[in-house]
């Protein structure tokens, strides 16, 4: 083989004396000089001088490679000088079978490590992990592949890529992304796979496992802008928050579950399926559906959060958001999903724990996880400690659970004053007395609304207002949607001021339902007004 000097340009040439078409080409990492080149017609060339010779190796005389295979791709070993691996495919000549096969002397025997992948799934590339050697991918005709032990045994990636031609592979080893490019529908990442290092046969045997995907970063994220523009591209970031993946060796099964389960087997044996029984009926009709859970705690063992996880077997991924849960009051199921949010905690060291619950009994199901949630960064002015920052936000979260306790009391009580007021109409009592008393309650509760949410008339029209729990309670609340830089002396006041009114309108109101609406009530009771929501049932006398 002769090395050629081409033209006077800075390219070194390198020519084989068979001129065949390089398809794939891979120089080790380990050592200068050694590099492995395929072919279109099943050829490896080898030379562990940088080109100046070159060994040429027949693939057809490998067993179980066909004579027409064609080389897709050709990977050097990151950690063994003397390992290689190649990918060939024989579709061009009615074959899709899986071919790929590794070397461990540099070429001079060979031995396929397809393992159990599925006849029919034609190989494209391979990539090998930066950490851990026996960790490889490979990107295949339906989907993407990887193996924790060098090719014995292959399990393909789901988690929401498609079953599609996957023709390259790359890894960025600072994230661990793995990347995929399909074949004409757009590259695929694979956030921060580090955890499958973990994974073997002894730990699949585990009920489950937890691992963290990546630091959890403390900052606020700002408000994607929609860009209205075909010419510029834009894909969603990774999750924000604390990212973990964790393992269920089986998902837990309900009485109708197991109940379907028999009921198909006997089905495909041609059996006859009894009827279950009234009562067993009953029992998986008032079965609730078991739950899994991940559970936070601070450092100091406090749970400060749980996530709810699907019922399933399998490896997924959940991101707790850093934050405390949502203080909003609630009285409905709506006031579950409004998508309100806690106030995010501060950096330090939190454990995650996943656990399972069934027919009411939780139990822990992984070892606690230990993880870290850092500043990403420092601001370019003097700020507050985290723990400051953190400290008044859940402040704020505290009196946000008063005050929208409050609230909802407050709609309730003028809601029932409405009902009494209607209720009259029922009585047998000429008007007078309690109809006043019912007109000065109504008065008073509006009163407090304008203390909780300001004059409403003014607000109508858009005129200035003069400042009330709300607003006070929303200016303090700004300090946790926009910076981590802490609370301005401003924002401190009104958190004070706001917690000062909101005891005096606590005081007010409570007067006003615990006592004298019910006071009303009995008036109204005595009169013959009907029943109505929130009295005791009435006594029956014959």
């Amino acid at each position: 083989m002769d090395k050629q000097w081409g033209y006077d340009e800075p390219w070194d040439v390198y020519a084989m004396s068979n001129y065949n078409t390089i398809t794939s080409l891979a120089e080790s990492p380990l050592k200068e000089g050694l590099i492995y080149a395929g072919t279109d017609d099943g050829i490896i060339q080898v030379t562990e001088d940088g080109g100046a010779n070159w060994r040429k190796i027949e693939l057809a005389d490998v067993d179980g490679i066909p004579e027409t295979a064609f080389v897709n791709d050709i990977k050097a070993d990151l950690f063994d000088v003397n390992t290689v691996y190649v990918v060939l495919d024989n579709h061009k000549y009615g074959d899709f079978n899986p071919y790929i096969i590794k070397s461990s002397d540099r070429g001079n025997s060979w031995k396929t490590i397809k393992g159990n992948l599925p006849e029919r799934t034609l190989l494209w590339r391979v990539v090998q992990d930066h950490v851990k050697p026996e960790l490889m991918f490979l990107a295949t005709e339906f989907g993407i592949y990887f193996t924790v032990d060098a090719g014995t045994k292959w399990t393909k990636l789901t988690g929401g890529v498609p079953t599609i031609s996957f023709r390259d592979l790359a890894i960025q080893p600072r994230e661990n992304d793995l990347v995929g490019a399909s074949f004409g529908r757009g590259f695929f990442v694979f956030d921060d796979y580090s955890f499958l290092r973990d994974v073997n046969e002894e730990s699949l045997k585990k009920d489950a496992m937890l691992f963290q995907s990546g630091k959890a970063w403390w900052y606020i994220p700002r408000r994607n802008s929609k860009i209205e523009d075909a010419s510029v591209y834009m894909a969603p970031n990774p999750p924000y928050g604390a990212v973990f993946t964790y393992y269920v060796k089986e998902s837990m099964t309900t009485l109708k579950g197991e109940r379907k389960k028999n009921e198909g087997k006997l089905n495909k044996e041609n059996k006859d399926i009894p009827f279950p029984g009234w009562d067993k009926l009953e029992k998986e009709r008032l079965q609730d559906q078991p739950s899994l859970w991940l559970v936070i705690k601070d450092n100091g063992g406090n749970v400060i959060r749980r996530l709810a996880l699907p019922n399933g077997a399998g490896f997924k991924r959940v991101t707790w958001d850093m934050r405390y849960p949502a203080t909003d009051a609630i009285t409905k199921i709506e006031d579950m999903i409004r998508g309100y949010t806690g106030s995010m905690v501060a950096p330090g060291m939190y454990s995650a724990t996943l656990y399972k619950q069934k027919d009411g009994v939780a139990e822990q199901i992984a070892e606690p996880l230990e993880f870290a949630i850092e500043r990403m960064y420092d601001g370019a002015l003097p700020s507050a400690a985290p723990e400051i920052t953190a400290g008044f936000w859940r402040e704020n979260e505290i009196l946000n659970r008063s005050v929208t306790a409050a609230a909802k009391v407050l709609d309730n009580a003028l809601e029932r004053v409405k009902i009494l007021e209607k209720a009259l109409l029922r009585t047998t009592s000429a008007p007078g007395e309690i109809d006043k008393q019912a007109y000065e309650l109504k008065q008073r509760l509006l009163e407090v609304e304008s203390m909780l949410r300001g004059n409403r008339s003014k607000s109508t029209v858009g005129e200035k207002n003069n400042p009330s729990l709300y607003t006070r309670t929303n200016f303090a609340n700004s300090a946790f949607t926009s910076s981590t830089y802490g609370p301005t002396p401003a924002q401190k006041r009104s958190l004070e001021l706001a917690a000062d009114e909101f005891n005096k309108l606590k005081t007010e109101l409570e007067q006003i339902v615990n006592i004298d609406i019910p006071k009303l009530e009995s008036k109204l009771e005595k009169a013959g007004a009907p029943w109505f929501e929130g009295q005791p049932i009435p006594e029956y006398k014959d």
